[in-house]
């Protein structure tokens, strides 16, 4: 929510304040100086050696600037349900679904700085817009194929109670980088609507 005030520390080592989870999400890589960025939501996490085999797979392409894998999605208890649903990449594809999974991934802190990081006027959507931004700005991501983190299920993510923000921010990040909005976007949201009310 980007009227939620994010305590975080400073670099002289007072507390200060950020402005929503992309601004914090930014301050806190701001402050770390390794040569690779990631972060994991608190529902996420990365299985045992999984951010080792994304950076093992990104120091193989040099030429590559970020990398993801594949991810499971697991009940609230941490057991599996389902591997998200992730693809090689291929632009018309990914104007249709988000099908990089976001603990799953890993990026050069120079490509990072260089796109200036996620965008902080995003509430729910700035994931999949810093991926769009890094493809225009270098290319296709390399894709590793193992399984190395999880994404959580459960009807309190932001994903479940802000779907029709996501579903707007999607909108707008596809129509800005692809110049069309897919017939999908347009027949979706209803039918995620539907599935949520059966569920409740």
């Amino acid at each position: 929510n980007t009227q939620s005030r994010l305590l975080t520390m400073s670099h002289s080592g007072y507390p200060s304040y950020t402005l929503g989870q992309a601004d914090a999400i930014n301050e806190g890589v701001a402050q770390g100086s390794a040569p690779f960025v990631c972060w994991l939501n608190s529902d996420d996490f990365f299985y045992p050696g999984g951010l080792k085999k994304l950076l093992h797979s990104l120091n193989k392409q040099p030429e590559k600037q970020f990398i993801y894998a594949n991810c499971w999605t697991v009940l609230k208890s941490g057991r599996k349900f389902l591997p998200y649903l992730t693809l090689p990449f291929s632009p018309r594809l990914f104007a249709n679904f988000c099908f990089i999974a976001q603990p799953a991934t890993l990026v050069r802190r120079a490509a990072w700085e260089r796109v200036k990081g996620v965008n902080k006027e995003l509430q729910m959507a700035f994931d999949y817009d810093i991926w769009w931004r890094l493809y225009k700005e270098y290319g296709k991501p390399a894709f590793c194929r193992s399984f190395v983190a999880a994404t959580r299920m459960h009807k309190d993510t932001k994903t479940a109670s802000n779907t029709e923000l996501h579903y707007k921010e999607s909108i707008d990040i596809v129509n800005r980088n692809w110049g069309s909005i897919p017939y999908k976007w347009r027949t979706a949201l209803p039918v995620m609507k539907m599935i949520q009310k059966l569920n409740k």
